[in-house]
């Protein structure tokens, strides 16, 4: 890979935060490795084991040049409240994980759905039940089959709240 794109930037881990000073470590803390992967960027971390904000501040004072990036997030698909413009706390959760990324040296944020339908989904596995395994996203679209099939769109109050960001 280095030899054929050596601009080509790699992301580490793209997992959750809670394993980040753990990976940085293994792969930044040692020189050999760090030396033959020179295009190494920096590291994707995701939210769903918790904040870390402290472990993100750990990963930066011990390896400043390292970049972090949030490349996932999304909350679970509430069927009672997606077409009614979604419930406020999934826009909190968004802001605060935002806010405590940004001020713990992440460099941006990446959001998992920008667009479902209203039962979560495409998936990229093959459900029956789409209620019990979707996700939400910003925005929750009704698609309906036919050439002139009607698109509606409703935005979810985290869409309001990631607007700010942007």
């Amino acid at each position: 890979l280095l030899a054929d794109h050596p601009d080509t930037s790699i992301l580490l881990l793209d997992h959750n935060k809670g394993k980040v000073v753990d990976w940085a470590n293994v792969i930044l803390g040692d020189a050999d490795i760090k030396e033959q992967c020179p295009n190494v960027y920096g590291m994707g971390v995701h939210w769903y084991d918790g904040d870390h904000f402290d472990a993100l501040q750990e990963v930066h004072s011990s390896y400043p040049d390292f970049k972090l990036l949030a490349t996932e997030s999304t909350v679970k698909r509430d069927p009672l409240h997606n077409l009614d413009g979604g419930k406020w706390e999934n826009g909190e959760q968004y802001g605060h994980d935002m806010i405590g990324d940004f001020n713990n040296w992440v460099t941006g944020f990446i959001d998992w759905n920008l667009a479902l339908d209203s039962h979560g989904g495409p998936l990229h596995i093959n459900v029956v039940d789409l209620d019990h395994f979707g996700a939400d996203s910003m925005t929750i679209c009704n698609f309906e089959e036919g050439e002139s099939a009607d698109v509606t769109c409703i935005k979810q109050v985290f869409y309001y709240y990631v607007a700010h960001f942007s």
